[in-house]
């Protein structure tokens, strides 16, 4: 009875230790790994323009963000293959640079700094159901000629005075977390359709891998006494095609000297939207970092009037010592 009782014991004592194990593994991969140096913030540089969060009626929700790396892979091979598909010459080579090919007006202009692949021409790229363009579509145009599994928004429709509809798209870099770029409509990718084809494209090619390591943001009180300072980081695009039919600034664009005497008479901006976003500009910039979206309204000042320019910031949206920046 007694060896009986031992071996009871025994058992009990190795269930305990199995159980205590498992426990300390669970433990272990649940824990979250916060970044503990800093890193260079490239996604976004340094304008002098300022900007006002205090009338932001609500914050960003809180949760975990994470440090991703931008990957030196490319897609050459499927490109290439777009171009013998289509009959397309190569033209020019620079590695690491551009690659181009063309047929009559037909091209593709790949960009490998960037990672992102110009398509000129009808038909060159085909998908089904063109007729009703939908976020799936992008996932199945990358799926087919890049094998590439991603999300999209699609965010915006353009219908164009030659005939065709640009559908714009943002790249999901997770389930929840939008790419963007810092120019045009700050989209990823847009494909124009025309008579149930495609005629012209821009696609990011550019791959992202998660580190892991979740990105301690900014307050907003700190944010307050940081965002106007010269060496915080941020990025100003104005909107200025909502003063393309007023006669004063109909020259202004072709003026360099005096569009740039336009963008420095913007001021008062006021954030009045805030969300997070990650930008993404070039494969040289190594790394894809939460930012602070702003959509501000600011005032311009100009030839004696005062006219309503809306617009986006990027502003870095990690806590100052763990970004190391060059100005």
């Amino acid at each position: 009875m007694k060896i009986k009782t031992n071996k009871i014991i025994i058992i009990a004592i190795f269930l305990v230790i199995i159980t205590l194990a498992v426990i300390l593994l669970l433990t272990r991969s649940n824990k979250k790994e916060y970044l503990s140096e800093s890193i260079p913030q490239t996604a976004v540089s340094f304008s002098n323009k300022k900007v006002s969060i205090k009338d932001l009626a609500k914050w960003v929700e809180k949760e975990d963000f994470y440090l991703w790396e931008v990957n030196n892979d490319i897609k050459l091979q499927n490109v290439e293959q777009i171009a013998y598909d289509n009959n397309l010459k190569l033209i020019r080579s620079e590695e690491g640079v551009i690659s181009h090919w063309t047929k009559d007006s037909s091209q593709l202009i790949y960009n490998l700094s960037a990672n992102t692949l110009t398509v000129l021409g009808k038909d060159l790229i085909k998908i089904e159901g063109l007729s009703n363009v939908t976020s799936a579509s992008f996932t199945e145009l990358f799926k087919k000629y890049f094998d590439l599994d991603y999300l999209f928004e699609l965010f915006m429709t353009e219908k164009k005075e030659t005939g065709e509809t640009v559908f714009y798209a943002k790249r999901y870099l997770d389930q929840t977390n939008l790419i963007e770029i810092g120019s045009n409509n700050f989209q990823t990718d847009y494909i124009a359709v025309k008579d149930g084809k495609i005629v012209y494209a821009s696609l990011l090619l550019a791959q992202y891998q998660n580190t892991k390591k979740i990105l301690p943001l900014i307050a907003r009180d700190e944010l307050e006494r940081y965002i106007n300072q010269v060496d915080y980081p941020k990025d100003f695009y104005p909107q200025m095609s909502i003063l393309n039919n007023n006669p004063i600034f109909e020259e202004i664009e072709y003026v360099e000297s005096e569009y740039k005497k336009v963008l420095n008479n913007i001021n008062n901006c006021k954030a009045d939207n805030i969300s997070i976003v990650y930008i993404y500009k070039k494969m040289s910039q190594k790394y894809l970092t939460p930012v602070y979206k702003l959509e501000v309204q600011c005032e311009l000042n100009y030839e004696g009037e005062v006219f309503a320019i809306p617009g986006i910031m990027y502003v870095n949206a990690i806590q100052p010592k763990f970004v190391s920046t060059e100005n």
